[in-house]
C-alpha cells in the first residue's frame, strides 16, 4: 500500500491515454493454443475492468475523477479497441505482461477539512489480484489517514477477488465524514469552550433535509415499491424516475432522509451515489410542512414515480431547487 503509484514508462500504463509506441507487440513463440488461452484470460480481465472503471467514472464530475497520466484521453475506449483488435481478432499476438488503470477519486468531507483523494491502481489481473488503494490528504491528521487506510486494507482482505472500487469509495467517504466531523467538534469545543447546555440545544434543533440519489438504473419492481413505500412511511416528499439512469429526489425531516438513504444503499445496486445532500434548521418540527419546497397535490406525502427527467426538472425549477438538480446531474444551463 505504501509503494508509489508512479510506474516506469517501460510498462504499459493505461491512464487517460496510451502512447502509440506501447502497442508495438511482438509475435509470441508460444504454441497458438497456449497463446490464445493467455489472451482470452487477459481479455476477460480487461473487459471487466473497463466496465467497472467506466461505471465509476460516470458517477463523478470531471474534476472528481482524475487520470494520473498527464496526457488526457479516453482510456476506456482505447482499451476496448485494444481488446477487440489485439486479443480477439489477432490471437497470434502476445498479451502484454502489464496493463493497469491508475487514477484518483475526490472524497468530499463536507466540513472545514476540505477534500481528500482516493488513489487507485488496478493491476493487470484485477479483480483476481488485489488493487493498490489508499487515501491521502493534508487536511486530515496522520492518525485519521492511517485509520482510513487500515479500513481499506481490511476491506480488501475480506473481499479478495471481488470488484470493489465503488464499495471502497463509499466506505472511505462515510468514515471520512464521521472522523472529520468528530475532529472538528472536538477542536471547536476546546477552542470556544461552549457550555454543554448551549451545544446540546444547537444539536437538538430539528432540521429539514434534501437529497438527490443517482442509480445506474431502477427496474426491479420490488425496489420501485420500496422507494415509494419507504417515502410514505418516513413522511418524505419527492420523486422517483425509473429506468436508465434512476433518479430519486426526497425532502423531509433530516433524520428520516438519512434513514431513507441508508435503506436504499443497503439494497443491491449496480451503482448508487448520493449526488446532492443539504439540510437547514427549522424553528418547530411541528411546522415542518411550512419549510417543504416539494409539495404534492392535495397535501399528499410520499415519493411519486414520474416517467422522465423533464418532469422532475420542471418541478425543481418551480420550487427554486433547479440549481440542486442541474449540478447533481452534471447538467449546464
Amino acid at each position: 500500500m505504501g509503494k508509489s503509484m508512479t510506474q516506469s514508462t517501460s510498462r504499459m500504463v493505461i491512464s487517460g491515454a496510451v502512447k502509440s509506441e506501447y502497442y508495438k507487440l511482438e509475435i509470441s513463440n508460444e504454441p497458438r493454443s497456449c497463446q490464445c488461452d493467455k489472451n482470452a484470460i487477459m481479455s476477460n480481465y480487461l473487459t471487466e475492468q473497463v466496465g467497472e472503471v467506466s461505471l465509476v467514472q460516470s458517477m463523478f464530475y470531471n474534476d472528481e475523477f482524475v487520470w494520473l497520466d498527464p496526457v488526457s484521453g479516453a482510456c476506456s475506449q482505447v482499451i476496448r479497441v485494444f481488446i477487440r483488435n489485439q486479443f480477439l481478432q489477432n490471437p497470434e499476438f502476445e498479451a502484454p505482461e502489464d496493463i493497469h488503470f491508475e487514477f484518483k477519486l475526490r472524497v468530499d468531507t463536507d466540513s472545514e477539512r476540505g477534500i481528500a483523494w482516493l488513489f487507485v491502481l488496478l493491476p493487470t489481473s484485477y479483480p483476481t489480484a488485489s488493487p493498490q488503494i489508499y487515501i491521502s490528504t493534508l487536511k486530515l491528521s496522520r492518525q485519521t489517514q492511517a485509520s482510513l487506510n487500515e479500513a481499506i486494507a481490511d476491506y480488501l482482505e475480506a473481499h479478495a477477488g471481488e470488484s470493489c472500487i465503488h464499495e471502497i469509495y463509499e466506505l472511505v467517504h462515510e468514515k471520512a465524514l464521521q472522523i472529520s466531523d468528530e475532529e472538528l467538534d472536538s477542536q471547536k469545543r476546546s477552542d470556544h469552550a461552549m457550555p454543554e447546555e448551549s451545544i446540546s440545544t444547537e444539536e437538538n434543533r430539528p432540521q429539514i433535509g434534501r437529497a438527490l440519489l443517482w442509480m445506474h438504473h431502477i427496474k426491479n419492481p420490488n425496489k420501485r415499491k420500496d422507494i415509494v413505500n419507504w417515502g410514505e412511511e418516513l413522511q418524505l416528499n419527492g420523486f422517483s424516475k425509473p429506468g436508465y439512469p434512476g433518479i430519486v429526489v426526497v425532502e423531509g425531516l433530516y433524520e428520516n432522509v438519512e434513514e431513507y438513504i441508508s435503506r436504499l444503499k443497503a439494497l443491491r445496486w449496480q451503482a448508487i451515489a448520493v449526488r446532492y445532500r443539504e439540510s437547514e434548521f427549522v424553528d418547530d418540527v411541528n411546522k415542518l410542512d411550512c419549510y417543504r419546497r416539494i409539495r404534492h397535490a392535495e397535501g399528499k406525502v410520499g415519493v411519486l414515480e414520474v416517467e422522465n427527467m423533464s418532469a422532475i426538472s420542471t418541478v425543481m425549477r418551480e420550487v427554486g431547487l433547479e440549481e440542486m438538480f442541474l449540478s447533481a446531474l452534471k447538467i449546464q444551463k
